[in-house]
């Protein structure tokens, strides 16, 4: 599991935006953005969290 340090939002999660194959290792890169869902002021722009290399495709 990865934490979530360096940011905050009130609410939402985290999810795969964008990812990219290496064709010579066959590992993906996945991009994590944070959900900002936001409080009173309705939806707040999501937020880049991270990026990791994992083995298997995010789907």
């Amino acid at each position: 599991m990865v934490s979530a340090r360096g940011h905050s939002h009130d609410t939402g999660n985290h999810y795969i935006r964008e990812f990219g194959r290496d064709s010579i290792t066959g590992k993906y890169l996945w991009d994590w953005w944070a959900d900002n869902d936001g409080g009173s002021d309705g939806d707040t722009k999501d937020t880049y969290f991270a990026s990791h290399w994992c083995g298997h495709a995010p789907w």
